[in-house]
C-alpha cells in the first residue's frame, strides 16, 4: 500500500467539506441581504428568515471533491472513473442548480419543475450517465433508459422534499457520500459506480 492510499479519500472529503462550509458560510448572508430566503408560516417548523439556495454550497463542494479526486496526480487505481465523466456530469449538475436556484427565486409550478428534470435526465442518459446493469444483468435499452430518467427525477425530488428542513439535505447528502465510500473502500474499487 502506498502513501496515497491513505491520503486519497481523507483529501476528497476534508476538501470537499471545507469548500462546501466556506461556500455555505459565504452564501447565507448574501442570501439574506438579496432577500433569498424562506420565511416562517404555514407548516414551516422554522421560526425566524433561513437562506434559500443552499445548494450552491452543495454543488461547488462537490466539484471540489472531483478536482481533487480528478486533477491531483494520484496513481491510478483499479475501476476509476475516467475524468470524462465528469466533464459529461458537470454541466448536467450546473443544470440543476440553475433549476433549483431559479425555483428559490420564485417558485417554478410543478409541471414545469418536473418537465425540466425530465430533460436534465434524459441528457444524462444521452451522455452516457445511465444505470445500464443491475446486479451484473445487462438492462434492455427501453428499461435502462426509463430506469435511469426515473432514478435522476426521483433523487433530485427526494433531495428538493427533505430540503425544506434547514441542512437536512446536506445532511443526508453527506451521510450517503460517506456510506458510499465506505462502501468502496470495503470493496477495494474506489472510483467504481
Amino acid at each position: 500500500m502506498e502513501w496515497q492510499d491513505f491520503f486519497r479519500y481523507p483529501a476528497v472529503f476534508l476538501i470537499s467539506a471545507l469548500i462546501a462550509l466556506l461556500a455555505s458560510r459565504a452564501w447565507g448572508p448574501r442570501a439574506v441581504r438579496w432577500g433569498l430566503v424562506d420565511r416562517p408560516g404555514g407548516r414551516k417548523i422554522h421560526s425566524s428568515p433561513v437562506p434559500l439556495a443552499g445548494g450552491v454550497a452543495v454543488f461547488l463542494g462537490f466539484h471540489a471533491a472531483c478536482a481533487v479526486v480528478f486533477l491531483v496526480p494520484w496513481k491510478s487505481v483499479s475501476g476509476q472513473i475516467p475524468v470524462a465523466w465528469w466533464a459529461r456530469f458537470a454541466p448536467l449538475s450546473l443544470g440543476a442548480l440553475a433549476l433549483g436556484l431559479r425555483d428559490d427565486w420564485s417558485s417554478v409550478k410543478p409541471g414545469v419543475k418536473l418537465l425540466g428534470q425530465t430533460v436534465l435526465a434524459m441528457t444524462a442518459y444521452a451522455a452516457g450517465l445511465r444505470i445500464q446493469n443491475v446486479l451484473g444483468a445487462r438492462l434492455p435499452v427501453a428499461v435502462d433508459f426509463a430506469a435511469t430518467v426515473l432514478w435522476y427525477v426521483a433523487l433530485m425530488n427526494a433531495f428538493n422534499l427533505i430540503d425544506g428542513v434547514d441542512g437536512l439535505a446536506a445532511g443526508v447528502a453527506m451521510i450517503a457520500a460517506i456510506g458510499v465510500g465506505l462502501s468502496l473502500i470495503f470493496r477495494k474499487a474506489p472510483g467504481d459506480v
